[in-house]
């Protein structure tokens, strides 16, 4: 007898977010493994375009890991998304026609936008201002081929 599963995008996205989850604990002990936050940026952005709730969820999850595992500020990487593609993306995507071009200043403005947020942040809050590493400038390269590829 043949079985069909109806969820099979709900599965696939409890895969990924498993995947995830096991490469960002991973990406924390080994820092040469980069944190794909502009990855998590892109399909944060793809789900807001074709309004997809369990995508956006899948991403708010992701995140909240990932700012537990780097001690970032409770949902400033979600209020940072929100501000990035509402604010600062519209006006790259109107200025820029290369495709390349767009998302290199998409993958230098998640990683050098969001430190820049993080550190106003913490200015405002009175916490301790997260350090700058030249680790970024290796995410942004490496980050930036994984999401020309997809």
């Amino acid at each position: 007898m043949q079985r069909s599963f109806t969820y099979k995008r709900n599965l696939k996205l409890l895969l990924f977010l498993a995947l995830f989850l096991l490469y960002t604990a991973l990406a924390g002990i080994h820092l040469f493994l980069p944190p794909l936050f502009a990855l998590l940026y892109g399909i944060y952005s793809q789900a807001i375009k074709k309004s997809n709730t369990l995508m956006i969820i899948f991403v708010l999850i992701c995140l909240l890991f990932l700012e537990a595992q780097h001690s970032f500020i409770f949902l400033s990487t979600l209020f940072y998304f929100v501000l990035l593609s509402k604010i600062f993306m519209p006006k790259i995507e109107k200025n820029l026609s290369c495709k390349n071009c767009k998302l290199f200043v998409m993958v230098v403005a998640v990683y050098v936008g969001y430190l820049l947020f993080a550190t106003i942040l913490s200015t405002v809050f009175m916490l301790e201002t997260p350090s700058w590493s030249y680790y970024i400038i290796y995410y942004i390269l490496i980050e930036f081929f994984i999401v020309s590829i997809l």
